[in-house]
This record gives C-alpha cells, sequence and structure tokens, in this order.
C-alpha cells in the first residue's frame, strides 16, 4: 500500500477547522431564517388596545390598589409605659449623639446615649428636643419630656417676669 499522496489529499488541521466553522455557520444562518420564517408567517394573536387613563382620581386609586411598594403592616404606636413599664424622660441633650435622662419607676435618673438598652428589650434610638424615640419588641414609641412640677413652673414665670434688681452702690434709688 501506497501512503506518499496520501497527505498530499488529507485536509489537515486548518482544513478541519474551516469545515468547521463553514457547517456551524450554516446551522446559524439556517436557525435564523426559520425564526424570522415562523414569524413572519405565524397567525397573529388579537391585541388588546391600551387605554389611556385620563381621571386622575381614577388612576391614582388603581396605582393605589396595586400597592407598587407593598403592604405596610397595621401597627398601632406603642406607648414607653406598655413597652418598658412607667418611664420617664426627665432631660434631653439633642446636640452631637444626643443624651437622654431617663428615670424608671423606683430608680434613680440615669443617661443614656443613643444605641443603649433602657430597659430589658428596650432601646434609645432617638434623641430629639424635646422627646425620645424608643424601640422595644420592633415596635417604635415616643417619650415626651416632662414639664417640670407646677409650683417650679410659676416660679420661674415671676423670676422672668419681675424687673432685674440694681446693685448695691450703683447710684441708682
Amino acid at each position: 500500500m501506497d501512503l506518499r499522496g496520501f497527505a498530499d489529499r488529507s485536509p489537515g488541521v486548518a482544513g478541519i477547522g474551516l469545515l468547521l466553522i463553514k457547517v456551524f455557520a450554516a446551522a446559524g444562518l439556517c436557525w435564523l431564517l426559520a425564526g424570522w420564517s415562523w414569524e413572519f408567517w405565524s397567525p397573529q394573536t388579537a391585541r388588546e388596545p391600551s387605554v389611556l387613563e385620563t381621571d386622575p382620581a381614577r388612576a391614582a386609586s388603581r396605582v393605589a390598589a396595586a400597592h407598587p411598594f407593598g403592604l405596610a403592616a397595621a401597627v398601632a404606636p406603642a406607648t414607653a409605659t406598655a413597652a418598658a413599664g412607667p418611664l420617664r424622660l426627665l432631660g434631653v441633650v439633642a446636640g452631637g449623639a444626643g443624651v437622654a435622662l431617663l428615670a424608671a419607676a423606683g430608680k434613680p435618673a440615669q443617661p443614656f446615649v443613643v444605641g443603649d438598652q433602657v430597659a430589658p428589650g428596650v432601646y434609645l434610638e432617638r434623641v430629639l428636643p424635646e422627646a425620645v424615640e424608643l424601640r422595644g419588641a420592633g415596635v417604635p414609641s415616643r417619650l415626651k419630656l416632662e414639664d417640670p412640677p407646677r409650683d417650679r413652673r410659676s416660679a420661674l414665670a415671676a423670676g422672668a417676669a419681675a424687673p432685674p434688681r440694681a446693685a448695691a452702690g450703683s447710684g441708682n434709688p
């Protein structure tokens, strides 16, 4: 058997690669033409005409009924008394990180910063100028700053209304 001419007739590696490229290109072209022909000759489905809502109130009610941002759980605002027992807010420093002076029933007042646990399961979440926000069991609550006692308030008001006294030896009668 003579194999001398066999090497000349074999396609070689480059020839096999070129043949594979041609086969894949032909298959891709057939797939593309089949998709286009099915799209062109398939029966068309009837589309519902789009309706433009012209009444703003009705359009807003349709959007609200769709609940695009989900439904919020209905949570009744809890009071700090229910969440942490009888807590009293005696003072606040709202600047910076914020400090709240809180007193629990029968205990002396203590300062708390944001993030501190003020009672079992109740945390100080935010300090405002006249209140604090607490979170207990995932339920937010607001505790307002207590008013000073009535007799102290009247003394403060009377002191503010009194005219300034003249200093001794100032020469004023």
